[in-house]
């Protein structure tokens, strides 16, 4: 998680320099980071539950036409995925690294080197188009579990 000890640090030494503007920044960057992790764990086991619904799906015409168009979208999905993971622990670690440089500057320098908190601020925007991408994706594989849980209906009614 990014509210480590380095973050909480930083934050700590804002709040002690009357910086409380750019401390509740930090942590709402550290809370929007934490939460965006949190959603692509819960992509990883959607995407993980759709692969399990689609091995145990029977293997008659519909059933592979739907696990054809199934696997495309978890294909994409996983794709969109990876590359949003990836971004994303790319982001994390320059903001870590951002804020221990800064703590370490503190230490050596003093006051003046919290004024580069802003550096940390300079990724929320890549976090904002991480989200939206994230949401996305989520709306894709809903729309695809949708299609099985519509599908195993109609075969069970069948």
């Amino acid at each position: 998680m990014i509210n480590d000890e380095i973050m909480q640090e930083l934050i700590t030494l804002l709040r002690e320099n009357n910086m409380k503007r750019e401390a509740n920044d930090t942590f709402e960057i550290c809370n929007y980071i934490d939460g965006l992790q949190d959603k692509i764990s819960e992509m990883q086991v959607e995407l993980d539950n759709m692969q399990q619904q689609l091995k145990q799906m029977e293997n008659d015409k519909l059933v592979n036409k739907l696990k054809a168009q199934l696997s495309k979208t978890q294909t994409k999905v996983s794709n969109t995925f990876g590359q949003i993971k990836t971004e994303f622990f790319i982001v994390k670690n320059s903001i870590r690294s951002r804020a221990s440089d800064i703590v370490s500057d503190f230490k050596k320098k003093g006051r003046s080197a919290l004024n580069k908190i802003y550096e940390v601020f300079d990724v929320k925007d890549q976090l904002v188009n991480m989200r939206v991408k994230v949401k996305e994706s989520q709306e894709d594989v809903a729309h695809a579990l949708d299609k099985i849980d519509a599908f195993a209906v109609g075969m069970s009614e069948a």
